[in-house]
């Protein structure tokens, strides 16, 4: 199902984003805000597609091999959506620190704030190269991406961002949607540093099968936090996120309870 998920945006970004325009998730010819490239919605679901699926693939190779895997496929995907194909801005810096956490933590190295920080930086050093490349091709052909770069030199640029701002905290302070957001974060947090006692022993059954799955699960919860803060399009990003990894996650954990999982099905290295 992650697979699937990520592979059908990629084939729509390959392809024009012809799937983007007037789809539940993607954009309205109504609000006209644009018709091209990867909105912030499907970004969380390309992003959490991809380092699921990638984390499956790790789930059978040694350490170094899956981290790589995560690596090459996270890569791959965060360039189509922040390249000319996607132009996807926020989900650049938010994808960046989700593909580091979960490589890292397949590798068994621990995460400290400042290594998260520096993958936050290096996702803004990316979306600044695409914006720049952007930015030099002619006015006719620049996306958001490259006028957003002509802005910061004419000094405009902080009427956009004050208004990604507001638009952002606008969903934070949602009294429908944040509540929601903030039960789920909360038990998946607790469920991730305590899963012996929570989920009757679905998520232990899950990250005891597959250490690689609990670090996409982190990963895909790093990017999704990230992209909240970082879009305007806010808790949205993180409630699509979970939506999707969640009911995975804990279709693996069931499948994993003890008793359910064939001998041949189980992992052969440890990851």
């Amino acid at each position: 199902m992650a697979g699937a998920s990520a592979a059908t945006l990629a084939a729509d970004l390959l392809t024009g984003t012809t799937l983007q325009l007037n789809s539940f998730m993607g954009f309205s010819a109504e609000q006209g805000a644009r018709y091209y490239g990867l909105g912030n919605i499907p970004f969380a679901l390309l992003a959490t597609g991809t380092l699921l699926t990638s984390t499956v693939i790790a789930h059978r190779l040694s350490r170094p091999w899956g981290a790589a895997v995560v690596a090459v496929l996270g890569t791959f995907a965060m360039v189509l959506g922040g390249s000319g194909m996607g132009s996807d801005f926020g989900g650049v810096i938010a994808f960046v620190p989700g593909i580091a956490v979960t490589a890292l933590l397949i590798l068994g190295k621990r995460i400290s704030l400042v290594r998260l920080a520096l993958f936050c930086v290096a996702g803004g050093v990316a979306v600044t190269g695409f914006a720049v490349a952007n930015y030099l091709r002619p006015a006719s052909e620049q996306s958001h991406l490259g006028r957003f770069v002509g802005q910061v030199l004419t000094g405009e640029a902080i009427d956009v961002i004050v208004r990604k701002l507001v638009a952002m905290l606008s969903t934070l302070l949602s009294p429908t949607l944040m509540p929601v957001v903030i039960a789920a974060v909360a038990f998946l947090v607790y469920a991730v540093m305590r899963p012996e006692q929570a989920t009757a022993g679905v998520l232990p059954a899950a990250f005891t099968y597959s250490p690689a799955l609990k670090a996409g699960l982190i990963g895909t919860l790093v990017s999704g936090v990230v992209g909240t803060l970082v879009n305007d399009s806010g808790a949205a990003v993180l409630s699509m996120a979970l939506a999707l990894a969640i009911p995975l996650v804990l279709s693996a954990g069931i499948a994993a309870l003890p008793g359910d999982a064939p001998a041949e099905e189980r992992p052969l290295v440890k990851v």
